[in-house]
């Protein structure tokens, strides 16, 4: 038996709603990225007089704990 598991959280509930998981956890990582353990980072703002987003670029990963937990994202 494996100690480790995958979750996947989708960006849509049914393939048009949006995922409100998926936006808490994006929101969430974007305060935990560190240009120290990221190669590549995605930027984006949903117009010109939004604040940019910073986000983790396709295929990049970082780890997080919480409680003693390891959190590969």
């Amino acid at each position: 038996m494996s100690a480790q598991h995958t979750i996947v959280i989708e960006q849509r509930t049914d393939g048009l709603t949006n995922n409100y998981i998926y936006s808490a956890v994006k929101t969430y990582l974007a305060t935990r990225i560190s240009t120290d353990g990221q190669q590549r980072l995605r930027v984006s703002s949903m117009d010109e007089n939004e604040k940019m987003m910073v986000s983790m670029a396709e295929g990049e990963e970082m780890a997080d704990v919480y409680d003693g937990a390891v959190f590969k994202w």
